[in-house]
């Protein structure tokens, strides 16, 4: 869950600070990373969990170019779609062990 730190202050807090979004898809990819690892020496259901990372990812860069071009996404809708993403992790992350 520390991701999401930087997630939400990329696309609240600090809005428009490359510093944040860095960190932000930085994160993202080295849990992309580290699921396919674990899916491909260790447990083939994590394919799940590197399928959401990178949904994940996709979203983190998504977001992050929608609000450079002057789209107006409201901290509220940042929040909803964090709240969801963080319940699809947990339940994946409970049902892969």
């Amino acid at each position: 869950f520390a991701g999401t730190v930087f997630y939400v202050k990329s696309v609240i807090r600090e809005r428009g600070s490359r510093r944040f979004w860095a960190l932000s898809l930085g994160y993202h990819a080295a849990c992309l990373v580290a699921a396919a690892l674990v899916a491909s020496f260790l447990n083939p259901r994590w394919w799940w969990l590197a399928a959401v990372a990178a949904l994940l990812l996709g979203r983190a860069v998504w977001v992050w170019l929608e609000i450079e071009r002057g789209r107006g996404i409201t901290p509220k809708a940042i929040g909803i779609g964090e709240a969801v993403a963080t319940a699809v992790v947990t339940l994946l992350s409970l049902w892969v062990v």
